[in-house]
């Protein structure tokens, strides 16, 4: 995925440029904005007479689409506008890996393809876009140059123009440190803290094995706990794989 994003950025003679000038990309994708996604009346009334206001709903939920034969990309028109940048890379990663091109040009209807393989699909967009974003390991690499921070994160957030959570997850799991991301929300009837969901990168998780064991779920749980009652986090002492105990530095963000 990652060969083919940067090669679409070498063809856009984008690689490098940051942030990702996505409509230079566009262009030579063939592609062009063509507004946000509308039914045909008759097509919507044939719709609303099915399944009543569930056709609004649904369209409502739909951020981006694309059309092969008319080359249209159609965009949400009220999305925040990183979230559009997001979703405008991940229509682009669409019709920038051959497999999906080809087959959804066969089959002129993504609606047609089996929902396991429409969900792989949607996966191999979303990395395609975040790799379209991050210009391949390019923001890795300026992550991994200093010392990994919220503050640098946000840095790097407003110059890639990528979202904090998404450029903070992309930055764990590629970074060549030791490095792990936990984030909870809280629910939104009970307002209570949710399981976290925890990304590493591979050189903390060959040390510490917190996504293999799932040990660490209640320790990381009480830590986000005491961080929304206002206390200031000490250092975690940890004891990784070979028996050896290590001091963890936190920081946290709300």
């Amino acid at each position: 995925i990652r060969g083919h994003a940067v090669a679409l950025l070498r063809k856009a003679d984008a690689l490098g440029q940051i942030p990702t000038p996505l409509d230079q990309v566009m262009t030579v994708s063939n592609l062009v904005l063509a507004g946000e996604i509308v039914l045909e009346p008759e097509m919507k009334k044939k719709l609303r007479q099915r399944f009543g206001d569930l056709v609004d709903r649904a369209l409502d939920l739909i951020l981006g689409s694309v059309r092969f034969d008319s080359r249209d990309v159609y965009l949400k028109p009220d999305l925040y506008w990183l979230k559009r940048r997001f979703v405008q890379a991940h229509e682009i990663s669409h019709e920038m890996f051959p497999w999906q091109r080809d087959l959804y040009a066969f089959l002129d209807d993504k609606k047609r393809l089996r929902p396991d393989i429409h969900d792989k699909y949607e996966r191999q967009a979303n990395q395609g876009a975040i790799e379209i974003l991050a210009q391949g390991d390019a923001l890795r690499r300026e992550a991994d140059d200093s010392l990994l921070t919220f503050e640098l994160l946000d840095q790097l957030a407003a110059r890639f123009e990528i979202s904090t959570q998404a450029i903070t997850r992309r930055v764990v799991e590629e970074s060549q440190h030791a490095v792990a991301l936990a984030i909870s929300y809280r629910g939104s009837v009970t307002g209570r803290l949710m399981p976290a969901h925890l990304y590493c990168s591979m050189s903390f998780e060959e040390r510490f094995r917190w996504q293999t064991t799932g040990q660490a779920q209640a320790t990381i749980h009480q830590l986000l706990k005491t961080t929304g009652r206002g206390h200031v986090l000490e250092p975690l002492i940890e004891t990784d794989v070979h028996g050896r105990l290590v001091t963890l530095e936190i920081e946290e963000l709300q």
